[in-house]
């Protein structure tokens, strides 16, 4: 574990107790009470790092020069993967000695600063991937939260987002409220939770752990980071609410300590990241305590917030729609064949950089015209187009019409 703390102004030259506290929670940001007490798995009293006997959270005293801190030690009882991963825990700066005592968990005193163990960005190592994660087995965290502030020159905006998981294998609700924004705004889970740098390019880019095209919900097929916009408002402050089935908080899934980033701009679903612009507010996603946690209390909205996302722009990525923003062109044909069961109109619409989304039922439907649709697919050559497989009973009713129809709708 390295330290590098500056600008400690309570007792700038003595040792500093240091602790992994249980909740990655920075709610109470006066006097830190939100992260909970020291972080423990083992039922061991308080103690300093020179015995094993201690709670799992205890990193002792580290020495303070002129208001900072700059250190490393080798820790015995904690991980990065695993049931003892700090990750989605706080670290806590205390204001005093740890007299490594069970009397008052060290007397070390009140708490001076706190932050969310988030999944570093290796690239600060030198290095290129980073396994670090969540790895809770006992006590599975049913809810985490993350507190959004400003980038550079974004100090007016702030923001609070919670997470709720019932169940293990069931779907994530995510709720926000964000200040200081208007309009809407691109919303994401990304890969690393590293707010090192102030334009929030250390957390990396979109979480997609599965190599899969960038979308918005529902669309199965998109990155587990894709939250879609924030859009609603009531009065000055903006609110999200969405159930997730992609991200978990625990397992495979699992989003603790990664990071949320708020966009500058709308996120119009065209690969490869939506076109949302820089990033307003970042923070990292850390363990809550569920019998604290309190969206209401806090200031969500008890009704009348949208749980759905707009995944229409979506539609325009599929077919290869030009986009106002790369001036790509494109370009239409159609053929038609017929077989006892189905004929088959293959609309071809190409864009050098566009793949190929699969669309929904509905849009399928919408896309093909009037006529029942059995199904819409990506056609072998490019992956870029999309082929309308009719049913035999519509095969008289086709027509080059379809093809009117359609680039009508690519440039609507």
């Amino acid at each position: 574990m390295s330290v590098n703390i500056n600008g400690i102004t309570q007792n700038p030259s003595i040792p500093h107790g240091i602790h992994i506290h249980s909740f990655g929670d920075l709610y109470d940001e006066a006097a830190g009470t939100s992260v909970g007490g020291h972080w423990d798995l083992s039922g061991n009293p308080h103690a300093c790092e020179n015995t094993t006997d201690r709670h799992t959270g205890d990193t002792g005293n580290w020495e303070a020069v002129g208001g900072s801190i700059v250190g490393s030690k080798e820790l015995d009882l904690i991980g990065l993967t695993g049931g003892n991963s700090v990750v989605g825990h706080a670290i806590i700066l205390h204001n005093l000695t740890d007299d490594c005592t069970n009397n008052n968990l060290g007397n070390a005193g009140g708490r001076l600063a706190f932050c969310v163990i988030g999944v570093g960005n290796p690239s600060a190592f030198g290095e290129t991937t980073n396994d670090a994660k969540s790895g809770i087995t006992t006590n599975v965290p049913t809810r985490a939260v993350c507190d959004l502030k400003g980038t550079s020159g974004n100090a007016g905006i702030s923001g609070r987002v919670w997470f709720e998981q019932d169940t293990p294998n069931g779907p994530t609700t995510v709720k926000a409220r964000i200040t200081g924004i208007t309009g809407t705004h691109g919303f994401h889970i990304h890969e690393w939770g590293d707010l090192s740098s102030q334009d929030a390019t250390a957390t990396g880019g979109h979480y997609n752990p599965t190599n899969a095209v960038h979308a918005i919900p529902p669309r199965s097929t998109r990155h587990l980071g894709d939250m879609g916009n924030i859009f609603f408002y009531n009065g000055s402050d903006a609110f999200y609410e969405y159930t997730n089935d992609k991200i978990s908080l625990s397992g495979t899934n699992n989003v603790i300590g990664r990071a949320v980033i708020l966009h500058a701009a709308e996120d119009n679903c065209e690969p490869p990241v939506g076109n949302a612009g820089s990033r307003l507010a970042q923070c990292v996603i850390g363990i809550a305590d569920a019998a604290a946690y309190d969206p209401v209390a806090q200031g969500f909205l008890d009704s009348g917030v949208p749980t759905t996302q707009d995944d229409a722009p979506c539609a325009l990525v599929t077919t290869g729609a030009p986009s106002s923003t790369t001036g790509a062109s494109s370009t239409s044909s159609s053929s038609t064949s017929t077989s006892s069961s189905t004929t088959t109109t293959t609309t071809t619409t190409s864009t050098s950089a566009r793949p190929c989304i699969p669309p929904t039922e509905e849009e399928c439907q919408r896309l093909c015209g009037d006529q029942p649709v059995e199904k819409c697919e990506c056609t072998p050559v490019g992956e870029k187009d999309i082929r309308c497989v009719y049913s035999a009973a519509s095969a008289l009713v086709i027509s080059a019409t379809l093809v009117v129809m359609l680039v009508a709708l690519f440039f609507m």
